[in-house]
């Protein structure tokens, strides 16, 4: 099975858990058994960003969403410094 969500263990450095949803990569079947209050909660919840290779899941935008899942600091990195 292929991963729809990967988890992200150092966004969630307290262990944070979503009631019934494991802190592990989550393939598509597991991803289609949660509940729709869970698939909700993984949809936004920085610890789990949508596979880029995944089917669209409701219109999910995949780089919005795990941009949005990096810190700042991590967001900057990913900028290209400006030639000066």
């Amino acid at each position: 099975m292929s991963t729809a969500y990967s988890y992200n263990p150092t966004l969630n450095p307290h262990s944070a858990m979503i009631p019934g949803v494991p802190l592990h990569d989550l393939t598509a079947q597991e991803y289609e058994q949660l509940s729709p209050w869970q698939r909700a909660s993984v949809d936004t919840h920085p610890m789990y960003c949508l596979v880029a290779s995944a089917p669209a899941e409701a219109g999910v935008d995949v780089e919005k969403h795990c941009n949005a899942s990096l810190p700042n600091a991590a967001k900057n990195a990913k900028k290209k410094p400006a030639n000066k």
